[in-house]
Parts: C-alpha cells; structure tokens; sequence
C-alpha cells in the first residue's frame, strides 16, 4: 500500500512534529541574532547578511565563514571553511533520501536548500516515510523563516551602534548554549 500523505497523518502525530519544528525554531533564534550581529561586525551590510543566510542557510557553517572574514581571511578562505562544515550535510542526504526519494529531482533540489541538523533531527526520528518527510519539510520551512528573521534583527540591531553591548547582545550564543544544555 502507498504511504498516506501528511494530512492523513494522526492529528496527534502531526501535532508532535509540529511542537517539535516549532521548540528547534525559537531555539535557534538568539543564535539567528548573533550571526546577523556578527555579519555586520564583519563588515558585511544588511542586504548581504540577509543574502547570506537568505542562500546559504547552514548555521554553524555561516558562522564559520563570518569569522574568517572578522579575522581579516579572504572570501575564498571563508568559503572553504563554511564547505568544509557543510559536508556533513551529505551524510544527512543518504539517511533522509528514502523519505524524501520519492519527489521529482527539481523538488529535492529545492527541499536540499533545508540538510541541516536540525531538520534532518525531525525528519529522521519520525516512524514512516511521510511523516518524516512532514518533519523534515515543517522543520525546514519554520527553521528557514526563524534564522532569516533573527538574522535581520541581529544585523538591524548591530547598525543601530552600541546596542549589542549595551543589551548584552554579544552574549546570545553563550547564554543561549548553556540554555540548551542547561537540563541535561
């Protein structure tokens, strides 16, 4: 028989994946904030921040990038370090493949936009091919709007002067770190 589409997934099943995308979503969002905020202390305007995170969308990956260039590194070093991080991305293709295989080649281009951590966490604990693919895609849609968005204010927040250290916002990736692990 042919796996039910996501609708058909149980109500309760689906609202799990959802509470789910939703917790990783605000969790990433101090460390969205901090990358807009490094962006610009690297010398890098809004509209290329956004750009970044916009295109590139990785997470620790970008953050590597933006620090080689803080460093004072070239863009090409930046970039071999942000593709050195990502290749474990890869990986996460092969373990999300069965689930995600079934589209057309054009649609897993797209949906690769989302091989992060986070989504491939979702997607992959799910039982069933749909309902990983439901985590992987809700994930990677609610990840992909809370990184941009914090990101913007981040780098918004940043241009507007001394308000990262007077908010303390250059503390957001400790403090939301040790939040993290805080209950374990």
């Amino acid at each position: 028989p042919s796996p039910r589409p996501a609708r058909m997934l149980p109500p309760d099943q689906r609202r799990a994946i959802r509470r789910q995308a939703l917790s990783i979503s605000l969790s990433v969002m101090p460390f969205g904030v901090a990358f807009g905020v490094s962006c610009v202390q690297a010398g890098l305007s809004l509209a290329e921040a956004m750009g970044f995170s916009l295109l590139v969308f990785t997470g620790g990956s970008q953050f590597a990038a933006v620090r080689v260039l803080t460093d004072g590194g070239t863009a090409a070093a930046a970039l071999t370090a942000g593709l050195l991080l990502a290749l474990r991305s890869l990986a996460y293709g092969v373990v999300m493949a069965p689930a995600l295989g079934e589209k057309p080649r054009w649609w897993r281009a797209l949906a690769s936009q989302w091989m992060i951590d986070e989504t491939m966490a979702v997607g992959s604990s799910q039982i069933g091919k749909e309902a990983q693919r439901y985590g992987y895609l809700l994930t990677g849609v609610m990840l992909y709007t809370s990184w941009n968005v914090s990101t913007a204010v981040g780098a918004l927040l940043s241009e507007a002067g001394d308000l990262v250290t007077k908010f303390g916002i250059d503390a957001t990736i400790p403090a939301a770190f040790l939040a993290l692990v805080w209950p374990r």
